[in-house]
């Protein structure tokens, strides 16, 4: 299979590269030289020689997405409708990666696939016509709704939370926002086992469980030998920020999982994670600067 993997230098796209060559398959990285929402470029850098694209590139910034929604929408609903498009042409297949700020958050269990969608800031409306374009121009698409993604690189929370605590800095994360983490290593791996079992459709892909901010930063830290680093339970409203975040987003993944799509539990990915770090060089150095707001600021 070849497979071509836009967004290839972000926490997801590197670890969709990783499971594409560890399973044997050809990887076509491509980086945010190739801009998706540009029809002329991406045609002459993707071609038509692939069986499948996944699409791990989106405008991930949620405060710029509010301050520029025109970038917002270009990048993350116009590019995706144009991947689909080159992936109908080619007769390749589409995964596009979507989020769980397409809901409100203000409903108390898991959403479910059939709920209704009601975003609340730019970044989720442009995520949820995303999904529309990417099923509209590519029928056979298998769409992943996912939640708080966590890598060994790139920019995410638990980084943050290890960076503040490896400088020796309290740590303030909101109790009250709660969600679905997400390990990237196990994402891609379900997304890849996606496509080699023939799947489209939409779907909720992320590790069994709900957890706090507070709970995924402890779990982090107890993880880390840090149990006893200063840990102090915040409200997401003690996080000012330009954009509305969803206050409960658990997602409920049990049609995943009923296609063989099982992730393990978030408390064994968040150790699995601490351990990949422990063997990589200068472990925390992709964390954020300590004047970073842990808690609200490192969204998916």
């Amino acid at each position: 299979m070849r497979a071509i993997v836009t967004g290839a230098k972000g926490q997801l796209g590197r670890a969709l590269a990783e499971i594409l060559g560890e399973r044997g398959h050809e990887v076509l990285p491509l980086s945010r030289s190739v801009d998706i929402a540009d029809p002329s470029r991406l045609s002459v850098a993707v071609g038509d020689g692939f069986d499948v694209l996944f699409n791990a590139a989106a405008a991930t910034d949620v405060d710029r997405c509010e301050r520029e929604p025109e970038w917002a929408f270009r990048v993350n609903a116009e590019g995706p409708g144009f991947l689909g498009e080159l992936c109908r042409q080619a007769g390749a297949h589409l995964v596009h990666v979507s989020t769980d700020f397409v809901f409100s958050g203000r409903v108390s269990r898991p959403y479910r696939e059939d709920d209704a969608p009601d975003p609340q800031s730019v970044y989720g409306q442009s995520k949820l016509l995303g999904e529309k374009r990417a099923l509209d121009a590519c029928p056979g698409a298998f769409v992943a709704r996912t939640s708080w993604v966590f890598g060994v690189t790139g920019r995410n929370f638990l980084h943050a939370v290890l960076d503040r605590a490896a400088r020796g800095e309290p740590v303030r994360a909101a109790a009250d926002q709660v969600g679905s983490p997400t390990y990237a290593a196990d994402l891609a791996e379900a997304l890849v086992t996606s496509v080699e079992r023939g799947l489209s459709g939409l779907y909720h892909v992320a590790n069994e469980g709900a957890a706090s901010r507070y709970a995924l930063a402890q779990a982090a830290l107890r993880a880390a030998d840090l149990g006893s680093h200063e840990l102090i339970e915040a409200k997401l409203s003690d996080f000012p920020a330009e954009a509305t975040r969803p206050l409960r987003t658990a997602l409920d993944c049990r049609a995943a999982a009923a296609e063989g799509l099982r992730l393990r539990p978030w408390e064994e990915a968040v150790a699995a994670f601490v351990r990949r770090l422990s063997v990589q060089s200068d472990p925390l150095a992709a964390g954020l600067p300590a004047s970073q707001s842990v808690g609200v600021r490192c969204d998916d």
